[in-house]
């Protein structure tokens, strides 16, 4: 149970987290090329902070059980 409720913090604070800066940074090339003798990616990949590996009515469940968790843990 402990790990649920570590996993929904973690879910909950990701995108706090992940943001960072919304400047673009100057010394960033704009098109990166791929390796030579590399196959261009299928599609394209999201950045890490991007990723979500739950879909968002499986999140919005996660959030309203760990809420009913801490209504029950605090007696309300």
């Amino acid at each position: 149970m402990i790990r649920a409720v570590l996993l929904a913090c973690t879910l909950l604070a990701g995108p706090a987290l992940g943001a960072g800066s919304t400047e673009p940074d100057e010394g960033k090339e704009e098109a990166e090329t791929p390796a030579a003798g590399m196959p261009p990616a299928p599609y394209a990949l999201l950045p890490p902070e991007q990723v979500n590996a739950f879909p968002p009515e499986i999140l919005a469940r996660m959030r309203a059980a760990l809420v009913a968790l801490e209504t029950a843990r605090d007696g309300n």
